[in-house]
């Protein structure tokens, strides 16, 4: 998944995401993001998707939002793969466009069923693997 405003701004740039980084161009406007994302899922494909929708400071968490969840309710036989990821920020921080070598660390979950159809309690779950993971995290940091 990837925002068309940005990863397709000229078609070079479209081209070019397309062809490293295999994107699904999709707008952030007028609300036709979630049909999209459905539609790739119903013809096989897999999705990365941020849930938050934005990257923030490095290393501070944003709060998530429903579209993950949403989507998931309306593809109650699709699994989620939960992954964390720590260190991310630092490489190349938002408005840079210069990587940077730094420690980094990226912990997947198991591939997940929602255990209800309702969207608050998918973000709920979701929200729960991510602070699992992240304590997986914390504690391998801390030599336990």
């Amino acid at each position: 998944m990837a925002a068309a405003d940005y990863f397709g701004k000229t078609k070079f740039r479209a081209a070019i995401s397309n062809y490293f980084i295999n994107t699904l161009l999709i707008s952030r406007k007028g609300g036709s993001a979630i049909q999209t994302m459905k539609k790739a899922l119903d013809n096989g494909n897999s999705l990365i998707i941020f849930p938050e929708g934005s990257r923030g400071e490095p290393d501070s968490e944003q709060q998530m939002k429903p579209g993950v969840a949403l989507l998931l309710s309306l593809c109650p036989d699709v699994k989620y793969v939960p992954a964390y990821m720590f260190g991310m920020g630092r490489i190349m921080p938002k408005g840079d466009s210069l990587i940077v070598p730094y420690d980094s660390i990226l912990i997947y979950g198991k591939p997940t069923l929602p255990h209800s159809n309702e969207t608050k309690e998918i973000l709920a779950q979701i929200e729960n693997d991510m602070k699992e993971l992240k304590n997986k995290v914390k504690n391998r940091d801390s030599g336990i």
